[in-house]
């Protein structure tokens, strides 16, 4: 990964796109990163990050609280 790349995951449930990104992010240093995850929101709104109950508030809270610029 070069410096001011955006990578975006996308995939099915299931799929192993948050278990590649943990691995990415143990595995590589980083000048600065931000990781925007569907199941990390998820759980913090719902207490389980399987609940799929709140997706649509989930995708709001990304789309409408875009990532800071440094």
């Amino acid at each position: 990964m070069m410096s001011g790349e955006l990578h975006i995951l996308i995939g099915p449930s299931g799929a192993g796109k948050t278990t590649y990104i943990k691995n990415l992010v143990e595995d590589h240093t980083f000048d600065q990163r931000w990781v925007v995850s569907s199941d990390d929101l998820r759980d913090e709104i719902t207490g389980s990050f399987k609940d799929q109950s709140a997706n649509d508030q989930v995708y709001k809270a990304i789309a409408f609280n875009p990532i800071p610029r440094p």
